[in-house]
């Protein structure tokens, strides 16, 4: 018995109308019709759809769009096209980097801190791979999960129940193997063959990094940039010795984000460091060392030679079958082993898509399915399924399943072998700026002391503070810097970026930057004449908890709104 709910309200369904799929590289999609009389029922975007198969829940998302016909009837017939839950995987960005994580613990950070407040839970969630370095600036949580599976070649899905699942793909199992048994007659249909063959690769347009590297360059007075020869992989250090004295670190800050502040201004994949804007230019005595890792292009090749051997012995020319990818991956490493992994999975000829009804419920995209089909010379075998499609058949669901081995499908490739430009333990998606921004606010109350809101009151000779009489804060001193814990101890202060004051507000933006790194437990707000960016100097307006990790490859960008309350 089917029965569909829509916001938890069991409808009617069109006979025969129903049809859903499942697939590896796709949202989930179920439609089906609707008639309504008289008293005319209308749906819209975006309400939750249930598809239920004798109890059982075979479907979850929201509906996608309507079309509707037969207004001028006393009926209405309703074209319902539904989205599986992937689709609030769209809905929600993320900005964050990471550093050697496990691609599961990310994932699990982002249920978290993210897809949570959007009804959507943890399910089987494996550990994954190790990264060396993530960092996903402004993509969605969809794009970035993607990245995330596809590195660790992983697959994953919202499923029916708002689940969200990450998991190995050579670990999920089907519950049944392909056999004539569990097939419906004369559904079955196989296919053969391979036409992207080959058996050698090369991978153009990927980087590899540098050992690290040292580069020293006097100044002449006037030049604040300095051209070194590679651009940067990874932020450098900078010492500098000021007429031949030693050399001393320097602060490093990202370029085109602020322009003083710090002693020098980097960006990644650029060679060119920049002098702080309002530093003292390097003379000829002065030089600058530079240490660090830079990228340089590289071509890779790779070639299995049995196969290469398999094709001589037949009388195929030398047996050399050669394509060309282009691929941005980052590191020779990485390079080689993506490369070699495309190359596998095309240098075989034993391939197949086979298509078959069955009426056997449980099979899932993404499950190995072993195949045994003697008639066809196939046995001892795993296909992968990447797609699952049901259709009504006079209230019955029969279950059209797509099971493919190798290249000759786009749905294997897609799932097994995707080329992305990212690397095999890095993953850099969308901007390279990374600059989450987090967002805070207080209300004030008459009766605090200090106050920000506090109606002018200055010293004078007949004006003293007392217990109840605080000096009023300047305009210029109200917030002056924001604080940082590690641990719960101040561990740094960075100057407020910008500050706009009305009568009744104060919206204050800082910015912190790549030297700042580790678990910060508190923010504080501080101001008053004596505040400094000496630790402990100043008034501490306002303390709040926080669980911030911050890493040196991301900028924080903190804002925080105070409010008059009276």
């Amino acid at each position: 018995m089917l029965q569909v709910f829509i916001d938890g309200n069991e409808v009617d369904v069109q006979a025969g109308s129903l049809s859903w799929e499942r697939n590896t590289t796709d949202f989930d999609n179920l439609s089906f019709n609707i008639f309504t009389f008289r008293e005319k029922d209308f749906f819209e975007e975006g309400q939750e759809v249930e598809l239920y198969n004798n109890g059982k829940l075979q479907f979850g998302g929201e509906i996608l769009t309507v079309g509707e016909s037969g207004a001028r009837n006393n009926y209405l017939v309703h074209r319902i096209d539904c989205v599986g839950h992937e689709k609030l995987l769209e809905n929600r960005t993320i900005a964050k980097a990471y550093e050697l994580e496990y691609s599961g613990d990310i994932i699990a950070y982002m249920s978290n801190d993210i897809l949570f407040n959007e009804g959507i839970q943890p399910g089987v969630i494996e550990r994954g791979l190790l990264l060396n370095e993530v960092r996903f600036g402004y993509i969605s949580c969809l794009q970035a999960i993607q990245s995330l599976a596809e590195r660790s070649n992983y697959w994953f899905r919202i499923d029916q129940f708002k689940k969200l699942h990450f998991r190995s793909k050579s670990g999920y199992p089907s519950p049944f193997p392909l056999r004539w048994d569990n097939v419906i007659s004369d559904s079955l249909n196989v296919e053969k063959g391979n036409s992207e063959y080959r058996n050698t690769q090369y991978l153009l347009g990927s980087q590899a990094v540098t050992s690290e590297r040292t580069e020293e360059k006097k100044g002449n007075g006037t030049n604040t940039e300095f051209i070194i020869g590679f651009p940067l992989a990874k932020k450098p250090k900078i010492y500098v010795s000021r007429n031949g004295g030693p050399f001393e670190e320097q602060t490093v800050g990202p370029k085109g984000v602020v322009d003083t502040g710090y002693d020098f201004f980097v960006a990644l994949e650029d060679n060119v460091i920049v002098q702080d804007k309002i530093g003292t230019p390097l003379t000829e005595t002065d030089v600058i060392r530079i240490v660090y890792q830079g990228f340089y292009n590289i071509v890779v090749k790779s070639q299995i030679n049995y196969e290469i051997n398999k094709r001589n012995q037949k009388g195929r020319g030398t047996g050399i079958v050669e394509r060309v990818e282009t691929a941005s991956y980052r590191g020779e490493g990485a390079a080689r082993q993506a490369n070699l992994q495309i190359l596998n999975k095309y240098a075989t000829q034993d391939c197949f898509v086979i298509t078959y009804e069955t009426e056997l419920d449980g099979l899932e995209p993404g499950m190995m399915q072993p195949v045994h089909l003697p008639e066809h010379n196939i046995t001892n075998v795993e296909g992968l399924i990447t797609s699952i499609s049901a259709s009504d058949d006079n209230g019955v669901l029969v279950y059209s399943v797509r099971c493919v081995r190798g290249p000759v499908d786009q749905d294997w490739t897609a799932f097994f072998s995707k080329p992305k430009r990212d690397v095999d333990t890095n993953i850099i998606e969308g901007d390279e700026l990374i600059q989450p921004v987090y967002s805070y606010e207080k209300t004030w109350t008459q009766g605090e002391f200090p106050n920000l809101f506090a109606t002018g009151v200055y010293p004078s000779n007949t004006t003293f503070p007392s217990s109840t009489l605080y000096p009023s804060l300047s305009p210029s001193q109200k917030i002056k810097f924001l604080a940082y814990f590690i641990g719960d101890v101040e561990a740094g202060r960075i100057p407020i970026t910008q500050q706009d004051i009305k009568s009744d507000s104060v919206f204050t933006i800082c910015l912190m930057g790549f030297d700042v790194e580790g678990v910060i437990t508190k923010l504080a707000w501080v101001g008053g004449y004596s505040a400094t960016e000496q630790l402990g100097t100043g008034i501490y307006l306002d303390i709040q908890n926080v669980n911030l990790i911050k890493t040196d490859m991301e900028i924080f960008q903190i804002e925080k709104i105070d409010r008059k309350g009276w």
